[in-house]
């Protein structure tokens, strides 16, 4: 079950053909409820994002909520060298499991996942594609095929 958007308080109206409009609160929340909202229910919802996002999260909006609703996975490179900011401190601790696989629940929770690098950009790897030169092996053969049967990033045609 995919979560859904929960509407705010309103008011419907009648339409001349026959349907209903539905006019917003003044509020004008709109709130992702996860199927963990009901007891019954334990889908575990993962956002997965890189150490630089994740760093970042104090500056998102309502950022303390996301873990009520979800588990953090937190792509991790050898080669970071960057610390968590002072206000996420504590909540690795407090909310850091170090097995992704022990993640249990519907959220609340924060796990790493290494990766190996690998040195070359999203950036290169478009620039090489509209050089038309191969980025095989650099990219997953379903990536590749995907990017060949919808014509991405190729070179601008010359006018």
């Amino acid at each position: 079950m995919a979560p859904t958007m929960s509407e705010p308080p309103s008011t419907s109206q009648s339409r001349p053909n026959g349907g209903s409009r539905r006019n917003p609160d003044a509020t004008g929340r709109n709130e992702i409820t996860h199927p963990s909202a009901n007891p019954a229910i334990t889908i575990p919802l993962f956002l997965v994002l890189g150490w630089d996002a994740f760093c970042g999260l104090p500056s998102w909006h309502r950022w303390e909520e996301l873990l009520l609703h979800c588990h953090l996975l937190v792509l991790q490179r050898p080669d970071a060298d960057m610390e968590a900011p002072e206000a996420l401190r504590d909540l690795l601790a407090a909310r850091s499991v170090s097995d992704p696989q022990a993640l249990c629940g519907p959220g609340g929770q924060i796990a790493f996942v290494w990766q190996t690098p690998l040195e070359i950009s999203a950036t290169q790897l478009r620039e090489r594609l509209a050089q038309g030169r191969s980025i095989r092996f650099l990219v997953p053969d379903s990536v590749l095929a995907y990017i060949q049967a919808h014509g991405l990033y190729l070179a601008p045609l010359s006018t």
